[in-house]
């Protein structure tokens, strides 16, 4: 090989990679351009709704640090879409939720039916013989108050995309015995509003391999 080709190759190899260089370059700032208005839209619903939660509860998500996994090439989730601010609506059920988990007359407009009979079967004593505004009482008295846990804090820490109208979103609660306990909630689109349907206990360990 003489040194004129080689000298060709050096500078078809100089191009490609330059190219290469542009490519990443462009897709980084598509990234970032992104992710700055995704914030921005948590910034948004954070603002939109700052008078209608308990600011005695906080949101610890890392909405940055999800981000960053959203578009992960290596990600095993085949389609899942982890932040559940790519809607909007389906954010503020969450936040509205989740911000004023200590009164239930608040967080009721925001979970169906069959979530409410589900919490006040677990409370409640023969709940089906009473209203559903009888049943809001008892589980707002002061006695099964005192025994229920205060939230202070929850985290978003997965969401997966089940389809138009359902979400699966894991938040980590945190109380004020300095412990947090994890547990799953099922979204589901009704009426065109986003409302918790169920709250579960879920292997996302096996499900998607992550801890």
């Amino acid at each position: 090989m003489n040194t004129e080709t080689l000298g060709e190759i050096n500078a078809e190899s100089w191009l490609n990679m330059k190219r290469r260089s542009y490519f990443f370059i462009l897709l980084l700032f598509f990234i970032l351009s992104a992710c700055s208005d995704r914030i921005n839209e948590v910034r948004t619903v954070e603002k939109e709704i700052s008078k209608d939660v308990d600011n005695h509860i906080s949101d610890k998500t890392e909405y940055e640090k999800l981000l960053k996994f959203e578009n992960d090439p290596d990600d095993k989730s085949n389609g899942i879409s982890r932040l559940v601010y790519s809607n909007a609506d389906a954010l503020k059920t969450i936040k509205l939720y989740f911000g004023n988990y200590n009164d239930i007359t608040k967080w009721k407009d925001y979970v169906t039916d069959k979530y409410l009979k589900f919490i006040f079967k677990l409370w409640i004593d023969k709940p089906e013989e009473n209203s559903v505004e009888e049943n809001i009482n008892i589980y707002s008295s002061e006695t099964i108050n005192n025994q229920l846990e205060k939230l202070l804090s929850y985290k978003i820490m997965w969401v997966e995309h089940v389809g138009d109208d359902e979400k699966l979103v894991l938040v980590e609660r945190g109380w004020k015995k300095d412990y947090s306990t994890a547990l799953t909630y099922k979204l589901v689109k009704a009426n065109g509003r986003w409302l918790i349907d169920e709250r579960m206990d879920f292997d996302w360990v096996s499900h998607w391999g992550i801890s």
